[in-house]
């Protein structure tokens, strides 16, 4: 299952690595100014230790709508 969480750029001094260990585990995302945005599939075990790592400063956002889209 795909989940989308974000991390909050005010977080980010909580978050080392955050962004080197996103490419290594080719985890899709998108910054923004406020946060970093990605997606996380929990059938992927490198996803799930990224999930732990930051669990504390990661929320999930599934339910946001995309004002852009309307989605």
């Amino acid at each position: 299952m795909i989940k989308q969480y974000c991390v909050y750029t005010r977080d980010f001094e909580n978050t080392p690595g955050l962004f080197t260990r996103i490419q290594e585990h080719r985890i899709q995302f998108e910054a923004h100014i406020n946060r970093t945005r990605f997606w996380l599939d929990t059938g992927v075990k490198q996803h799930r230790t990224f999930y732990l790592h930051y669990r504390d400063y990661m929320h999930c956002v599934d339910a946001e709508t995309d004002h852009s889209s309307g989605t």
